[in-house]
């Protein structure tokens, strides 16, 4: 476990941001979509996290339990201002993963799903927001 701190709560959009600390620096990505546009209704996309939390099987380093991360495909199948609709795989504990354009742009944040569709419908919040938020908080610095 990596020792974080909390940063900021959005009012607006289901958001976190916490400062983590890891060994070796911070895993970069392609970029962050800044804007709606782009973002289409049939477009593939990549899910990297961890459904399931602890109850995903690890491997043991040193002592300590590993998590490796999911990788889940899906397809956008809506796109609206606040929120974006994947037709993929999420389980309770992919909250916060981030999910990639074709080109590995991260485009949205997932965070929930329709209960009645057992993980296969999930919702996002789009990425430009998340980097608005950041934006507001001054960040990154």
């Amino acid at each position: 476990m990596w020792r974080g701190e909390m940063i900021g709560v959005s009012a607006e959009a289901d958001l976190g941001v916490l400062r983590v600390l890891i060994k070796g620096g911070t895993p970069r990505v392609a970029g962050i979509a800044k804007t709606r546009e782009g973002i289409e209704r049939g477009d593939p996309v990549a899910i990297l996290g961890y459904p399931l939390g602890f109850d995903l099987p690890m491997e043991a380093q040193g002592g300590h339990p590993i998590a490796e991360p999911t990788l889940t495909v899906g397809t956008v199948s809506k796109a609206l201002t606040s929120v974006v609709q994947v037709d993929a795989y999420g389980a309770p504990g992919s909250s916060g993963s981030p999910i990639f354009d074709r080109d590995g742009r991260v485009i949205a944040i997932l965070y929930g799903g329709e209960r009645e569709s057992n993980g296969k419908i999930i919702f996002a919040v789009p990425a430009y927001q998340a980097a608005e938020y950041l934006r507001s908080l001054g960040l990154p610095k």
